[in-house]
């Protein structure tokens, strides 16, 4: 049974962002959307949720991100959220989230979360679907027809993490997950194309 009353988060942000060469040189997860990074807008999302612990999974200019993170979080997180970042090679997202789960940390469901995504729909929503659905190892949003970077794992899920042999947690998720469809959208912040679209956003297109 799913325990509808706590959560623990990862952020998976340590990815390399070569796509964005030329355009933005800096952490991925740091890449401004309507003038505010990107993982300031993830962590207003998530400290709604009120999670107990949040792991933050980084890998390239992790300094960069270590220092915002220090900066930034006593404004962003309510004191009751334990902040936790881990340090790994950028070595594809499966390899970054199954290094986050030998910390002796999860208890309750893990809402896992592309560090380059901002999900323009509540993500309170797919946490409520995945406790109506308690015999789902993992439940993922989705929208348009795509997977939109997120996904709840119970512990049964978070052992298919660990005992998968790939690099790409998008091949746990895709094939296994329950689907929760969610209005909306998201914004995928991985290419040039992307990135100049959310610059060009307005607070009024964030609600």
């Amino acid at each position: 049974m799913r325990d509808e009353k706590r959560l623990d988060v990862c952020l998976l942000a340590g990815g390399l962002g070569t796509r964005l060469a030329g355009v933005w040189d800096g952490p991925k997860c740091l890449v401004p959307v309507a003038g505010v990074p990107l993982l300031e807008r993830l962590l207003r999302k998530i400290n709604l949720l009120q999670p107990q612990n949040i792991i933050m999974a980084c890998g390239h200019q992790a300094n960069e991100v270590d220092d915002w993170i220090i900066k930034n979080s006593n404004r962003l997180l309510s004191r009751n959220t334990e902040l936790h970042m881990v340090f790994e090679k950028p070595t594809g997202t499966a390899n970054a989230l199954r290094t986050c789960l030998h910390l002796p940390l999860f208890h309750h469901d893990l809402l896992v979360l592309n560090g380059d995504t901002l999900p323009l729909y509540d993500p309170g929503l797919l946490v409520y679907a995945a406790n109506a659905l308690p015999d789902a190892p993992i439940v993922a949003a989705w929208s348009y027809a795509r997977y939109a970077g997120a996904a709840v794992f119970n512990s049964a899920g978070r052992e298919l993490v660990k005992n998968h042999i790939g690099t790409d947690l998008d091949e746990v998720i895709i094939p296994r997950a329950e689907r929760c469809h969610l209005l909306w959208g998201f914004i995928d912040i991985g290419t040039p194309e992307a990135f100049h679209r959310a610059q060009q956003l307005t607070e009024k297109d964030l609600l």
